[in-house]
C-alpha cells in the first residue's frame, strides 16, 4: 500500500465525480467549509472554459436537467476534490477497484495481452496492466465458481480468458492513445527519455509506464481516464459472466431449437465481441463460434420482434416465385431472462438475384426507416 501513503495522492481520484454524483452529494451532505464567494471565483476561472469547450444551450440544458442556477452550478464544478471526498461516507466502488489493482499488482512483468493483439501503438496498453490483470484475476475466479453449477459446460476457462483480453485489447487502446502520446511528448520534451536511437527511447518510455508506479502517477493526472478504465473492465467481466452463465443455462435447449445436428456444435472456441454497439451497462451483440464451425448470435435484448419477422418471411418463401430469402432460427427465452439468442443463418438455395426489392418491403413492413442502397445490396447476397 506503499503506493497510497500520501493523501493529496488519494484524494486527487475524487476529480473524476461526475456533475450529477456530486449533487447528489451536494443534497445529501452539509458542509460550511465552502466560501460564500466561491461562485465569484469559479465563474472567473471556469465560465471561460465552460465556453470553449461546450455551447451556451448545451450548459443551460445540463443545468436545468439537474434543477440548479448558474451560481450552485460553478460552485458544484469549482468545488476542491478534498471537499468531495469529505462528503463521501465509503470510497466509491471504482476507486477501490482501482486501489485493489494496483495494490495487488505483485511482480506481474509479461504482459496479459494475447500476441498480436492490436494496438495502434505498441505498448501503450501497459499503462493499464495493473488494473487488466486484477480484473482478469477476477474474471477467473468467478467464471470457476459458475461452471462448478454445470457438468458438461461447452466452454473451459482458457477461452473465456482470451475472450476478455481481446475485447479489452480491441476497446482500450480508443481511449488511451490521446494521452499516450501526450505523456510521450512531455517526456521527450523534459529529455527524459534514454536511448541513443527514437526506438531505444520509446522503449525506455514504454518500459517506464510498465511500472505500476509509474502507471499510477499518469492516471493521477487524468483521473477521468483512470474511472473509465476501471468501469469498462468491470462491464466487460460483467458482460461476459452474464453471457456465459446464460450460454450453460441454456444449451440443452439451444441444442434442441438448432438441431438436429450431423456433427455436434463441440467447444466455444471464440466469441467476437465487436459486433454492435454498446448498451446497458456495456452489453453488446456477441458472435459465439464452435469447434465445428456451428455459429451463434447473442444479442441483448428481446427476440420476439425478431422471432415474427422470421415469421414472416416464412410465409412470403411459401407464396410468389421470388428466390426464397434467407431465414434465421430464433431463440427467444422469454420475458424471465434479459438476454436472449438468435441462431445461426441457414444458407436459402437459388439464386439471389431480385431478391432486393423483396428485403426492402419487409424492412419497410418492420420499421419506417431509411435503408441505403448499399445495405440492401449487402443483404442480398449470400453470407
Amino acid at each position: 500500500m506503499s503506493m497510497w501513503t500520501s493523501s493529496a495522492q488519494y484524494i486527487g481520484w475524487y476529480n473524476a465525480t461526475t456533475l450529477s454524483e456530486r449533487i447528489a452529494l451536494r443534497r445529501r451532505t452539509v458542509s460550511a467549509s465552502i466560501p460564500k464567494n466561491l461562485h465569484v471565483e469559479a465563474a472567473q476561472s471556469l465560465r471561460p472554459r465552460l465556453q470553449g469547450a461546450f455551447t451556451r444551450a448545451s450548459i443551460l440544458q445540463r443545468r436545468e436537467e439537474h434543477g440548479i442556477g448558474e451560481d450552485e452550478f460553478l460552485a458544484i464544478l469549482s468545488e476542491p476534490p478534498a471537499s468531495i471526498r469529505a462528503r463521501y461516507s465509503t470510497t466509491p466502488s471504482w476507486l477501490q477497484h482501482l486501489i485493489e489493482a494496483f495494490s495487488d499488482h505483485g511482480s506481474q512483468t509479461t504482459s496479459p495481452f494475447p500476441d498480436g493483439a492490436s494496438e495502434p501503438i505498441p505498448g501503450l496498453m501497459n499503462l493499464a496492466r495493473p488494473l487488466v490483470t486484477h480484473g482478469m484475476s477476477k474474471l477467473k475466479d468467478e467464471i470457476t465458481a459458475l461452471l462448478l453449477r454445470f457438468p458438461n459446460p461447452p466452454l473451459n476457462i482458457q477461452v473465456v480468458e482470451q475472450i476478455f483480453l481481446g475485447a479489452i485489447a480491441r476497446q482500450l487502446p480508443g481511449i488511451l492513445s490521446k494521452v499516450v502520446v501526450l505523456e510521450l511528448n512531455v517526456a521527450r520534451v523534459k529529455s527524459s527519455l534514454e536511448g541513443r536511437t527514437s526506438e531505444d527511447r520509446y522503449g525506455n518510455f514504454i518500459e517506464n509506464i510498465s511500472r505500476p508506479e509509474v502507471a499510477l502517477a499518469v492516471l493521477l493526472e487524468y483521473p477521468v481516464l483512470a474511472r473509465q478504465l476501471v468501469i469498462r473492465i468491470e462491464q466487460w467481466i460483467d458482460v461476459i459472466v452474464e453471457f456465459v452463465d446464460r450460454l450453460c443455462s441454456d444449451w440443452g435447449q439451444i441444442l434442441a431449437n438448432f438441431g438436429p445436428m450431423k456433427v455436434a456444435p463441440g467447444r466455444l472456441t471464440d466469441v467476437q465481441t465487436g459486433a454492435g454497439d454498446r448498451h446497458r451497462g456495456g452489453r453488446c451483440v456477441l458472435i459465439a463460434t464452435f469447434a465445428s464451425g456451428f455459429r451463434l448470435v447473442y444479442k441483448p435484448k428481446s427476440m420476439a420482434a425478431d422471432e415474427h419477422f422470421q415469421q414472416l418471411l416464412s410465409w412470403i418463401n411459401a407464396r410468389g416465385e421470388h428466390p426464397p430469402l434467407r431465414m434465421l432460427k430464433v431463440l427467444d427465452r422469454g420475458s424471465v431472462l434479459p438476454l436472449k439468442l438468435v441462431a445461426p443463418c441457414l444458407k436459402s438455395s437459388g439464386s439471389t438475384k431480385g431478391k432486393a426489392p423483396t428485403w426492402r418491403c419487409c424492412m419497410y413492413w418492420r420499421r419506417p426507416i431509411s435503408i441505403a442502397r448499399t445495405s440492401l445490396r449487402r443483404a442480398s447476397t449470400p453470407c
